[in-house]
C-alpha cells in the first residue's frame, strides 16, 4: 500500500472512530485496525507522515496520540538524536499549522512534547 492509500485509509479509519456518527461495531473494527499504530515503534514514521500531511484533525489526533504511547512504551529504544528529531518536528509543526489546529490536536501534541 501506497502512502497516501495509507492516508486516506486511516483518515477513514479514525473518522470512524472517532467520530459521532459510528456504530459501535464499525468504532470497535476500526479502533482494532488502527491500535497498531501505538503499541508498534516501528510505524513512528507512519505517524509523523499522517500528522504531516493529514488535514483530517482525526487523523492528526490519531498519530499524535499515537506517538505518545510509543514513546512512552518504549523511551529507551530511542536515542537521543531521534528524540530531538521528533520533538524538533512537532514544535516546527505546531509553529506552522498550529492556529488552524482543532484544540484536541494541539492538546495531544503539547502532550507529545512534555514526554
Amino acid at each position: 500500500m501506497g502512502d497516501m492509500e495509507m492516508l486516506q485509509s486511516v483518515e477513514s479509519l479514525a473518522q470512524q472512530l472517532y467520530g459521532s456518527d459510528t456504530s459501535n461495531a464499525l468504532r470497535t473494527e476500526a479502533e482494532r485496525q488502527l491500535s497498531v499504530f501505538g503499541t508498534n515503534p516501528e510505524t513512528i514514521d507512519q505517524s509523523r507522515f499522517i500528522l504531516e500531511r493529514s488535514q483530517s484533525p482525526y487523523a492528526q489526533h490519531l498519530a499524535a496520540t499515537s506517538l505518545i504511547k510509543i514513546f512512552t512504551a518504549h523511551w529507551g529504544r530511542f536515542t537521543n538524536q531521534q528524540r530531538l528529531e521528533i520533538r524538533n518536528n512537532v514544535l516546527s509543526f505546531l509553529a506552522s499549522h498550529g492556529p488552524s489546529l482543532q484544540s484536541f490536536v494541539v492538546v495531544a501534541l503539547v502532550n507529545l512534547l512534555c514526554r
